[in-house]
């Protein structure tokens, strides 16, 4: 070997033992405690439940039917300290020992390093749940600070799988479900007794006012003997007398688009006579003539 090579192979030799370093430097520095699994069955009730501690793994394979649930919790601490270790990936994945698929569960790593995973199976993807078999369960952490993560290989579990039959695609053109309108009992009409309550409070100001016209003895007669200059008085009376009329024929059969137009032009007409009728009864006052 000549001299010249002789720094390119120490340089190896060195990365390999770096590397070797980061490595055992990578799972020394995490430890792995409180370790826990569980299967629930349906009606809540832990079925099975083991614990195991680091590195040791199951003894069995665990058993996990289409309805249950499996549990993992452990928590997560720095060797040398006992601090909480937080991770910046935690998964815990699953791999078919015939097929070699893998699928990953995400690990959710709270405070003080409390984490957990769960498997529902049914919420879990169509392609776990229709192939049965042993699965090798393998925890994975991994941090920006070590080349290599620390893996920690748990044991086996054994999913019961179910033939799922094939979801029906959805209906994008064609005919749609038929459907039935409900539709509320109309609003009924209120009693007769408050009916006519209402009209005679709809009808108490005329009454007034033709009760007003005796106690002052209006002169009547001033209407037919002077009609030309009685026209304002008139016309503001019957302006008044049709919108009193229209308010009743709304009461009765018509509607509100009907019964506004009509409503506004004997406003008006109100207004412009009414003004006009009281400067005329103002003129005969003081004419003597009432």
């Amino acid at each position: 070997m000549t001299r010249a090579c002789f720094p390119l192979h120490y340089l190896k030799f060195l990365l390999v033992v770096l590397i070797l370093f980061a490595s055992t430097r990578s799972d020394g520095a995490i430890s792995i405690q409180n370790l826990k699994l569980t299967v629930i069955t349906p009606e809540r009730e832990a079925q099975i439940s083991k614990s195991l501690a680091y590195p040791e793994t199951l003894s069995s394979p665990l058993i996990l039917s289409p309805d249950d649930t499996f549990k993992l919790s452990l928590n997560i601490q720095e060797k040398d300290s006992d601090k909480a270790f937080h991770p910046h990936q935690a998964l815990l994945t699953l791999t078919d020992e015939k097929t070699r698929e893998q699928y990953l569960l995400v690990i959710k790593v709270r405070e003080k390093g409390k984490a957990r995973v769960e498997l529902d199976m049914k919420a879990a993807p169509d392609d776990l749940t229709s192939h049965s078999g042993n699965y090798s369960m393998e925890i994975i952490l991994g941090t920006p600070s070590h080349s290599n993560p620390f893996r920690y290989r748990i044991g086996t579990l054994n999913i019961e799988g179910t033939i799922k039959s094939p979801r029906k695609a959805p209906i994008v053109y064609g005919p749609r479900p038929e459907i039935h309108h409900v539709f509320r009992d109309g609003e009924r009409s209120p009693s007769l007794w408050i009916s006519y309550t209402f009209s005679i409070i709809a009808l108490t100001p005329w009454i007034v006012l033709v009760g007003g016209w005796k106690y002052i003895k209006v002169n009547l007669s001033l209407l037919l003997s002077k009609p030309t200059e009685s026209l304002p008085v008139i016309a503001f009376l019957s302006s008044l007398l049709a919108m009193e009329t229209l308010l009743f024929g709304y009461w009765i059969s018509l509607n509100l688009l009907q019964t506004l137009p009509w409503l506004a032009a004997s406003s008006l007409v109100a207004f412009v006579t009414g003004q006009r009728a009281l400067t005329k009864v103002q003129t005969w006052r003081l004419d003597g003539l009432h």
